[in-house]
């Protein structure tokens, strides 16, 4: 996955440990350690500055999301540039994003998509969905990233996906 991120749980959900009415197909739970904060930091900034996706759009949409991309970026690396071994919020929620669609594309074979931050309407904090993959059976996959190092931010992140979808 990744020198500084590493998959140290993983278990696919069978259909009779979900909900009875669930509308979920497929899951799959994984943890996922860092070992090494201040690595993880690079990667996040060569991840993020990785804009040769945005060659392959057509000519509107590149010159939109270059503009975007190119803004977030310049913000985003100089605040994780500072990072030593301290997770901090806002890098947290960027840890979360980036570790859980690289676990989706090394442990179930997803194409990772560029963090949705580099290509959203905003420049930062924007609404909707943090990471993005597709599956190998071409559906695609959204997640949102919380970080709390005081307390489990499943509850947080739950109803701020179900405001998404209803929106």
């Amino acid at each position: 996955m990744g020198a500084s991120l590493e998959v140290v749980f993983s278990k696919k959900i069978e259909d009779t440990e979900l909900p009875v009415n669930s509308t979920v197909k497929h899951s799959h739970s994984f943890v996922i350690e860092v070992t090494d904060v201040k690595s993880c930091a690079s990667d996040v900034i060569r991840s993020i500055s990785d804009t040769s996706w945005i060659a392959d759009l057509d000519v509107i949409p590149r010159m939109s999301y270059e503009e975007t991309a190119i803004r977030t970026i310049g913000k985003l690396v100089s605040l994780f540039e500072k990072v030593e071994n301290e997770v901090t919020t806002d890098f947290g929620e960027f840890m979360i994003s980036l570790g859980a669609g690289r676990c989706l594309e090394s442990e179930l074979n997803h194409t990772n998509i560029p963090l949705s931050e580099l290509w959203k309407e905003k420049k930062s904090n924007n609404h909707g969905f943090d990471f993005h993959t597709v599956s190998p059976n071409e559906k695609i996959n959204f997640g949102e990233a919380k970080y709390n190092s005081n307390q489990n931010s499943y509850t947080s992140a739950a109803k701020q996906i179900n405001r998404f979808i209803d929106d």
